[in-house]
């Protein structure tokens, strides 16, 4: 079970390998995607987390060394530098995919965090030295925390915003049951981009 000790941190909580008994993790997460196409090439990527209200809660109240109930800028740096820290171990999460091949992603150029409205949002941008031509195979996108102390899903209205210069292409959102994890009984959302 996660402790009582990791429910004052979600940085701690993401450091604690989940049990059997743990099926339901105490942080979840939505995700959105913006993909920067250049003539169906992905030349960049942005990928956006908005974590749950009590997560959120946790973070502001760890980080709120006045505790004046909001985030200066130099909290919100401390709060920025550890969660680089620890996300960028585990890679934010994300796998992606160019048609059957995995990709090692970018490490991100930057990194920030947010307060939307009452939750913190964290916004990792990832630049390839080659864009990724996208005409003859699809572009997937997969988050997936193989402890399952994170849940995630994508946005369900939003899922993914393209900008740039495309033309023809589609997403979409699907179950990937062969990529199920946590013994099989998680089975992630996978993205998938194909332009024509």
């Amino acid at each position: 079970m996660i402790t009582r000790s990791c429910h004052q941190a979600f940085l701690a909580v993401l450091l604690t390998a989940a049990t059997p008994a743990a099926a339901h993790p105490d942080v979840s997460a939505t995700a959105r995607l913006v993909l920067h196409l250049d003539d169906n090439r992905l030349a960049s990527l942005s990928q956006l987390l908005v974590f749950d209200d009590a997560t959120s809660r946790r973070l502001v109240t760890r980080f709120d060394d006045n505790r004046d109930g909001t985030l200066s800028a130099t909290e919100r740096g401390d709060l920025t530098s550890e969660m680089l820290e620890r996300l960028s171990a585990r890679q934010f999460f994300i796998e992606a995919a160019l048609g059957s091949e995995w990709l090692a992603m970018p490490r991100p150029i930057s990194v920030k965090v947010d307060v939307v409205g009452e939750n913190i949002a964290v916004t990792a941008d990832y630049w390839w030295s080659e864009p990724l031509a996208l005409q003859e195979q699809p572009f997937s996108v997969m988050l997936r925390d193989r402890d399952f102390t994170v849940a995630f899903r994508f946005d369900p209205d939003t899922p993914a915003i393209i900008s740039g210069t495309s033309s023809d292409c589609d997403v979409s959102v699907t179950a990937e049951p062969n990529e199920a994890y946590f013994g099989g009984l998680v089975i992630p959302q996978v993205l998938r981009i194909a332009c024509r």
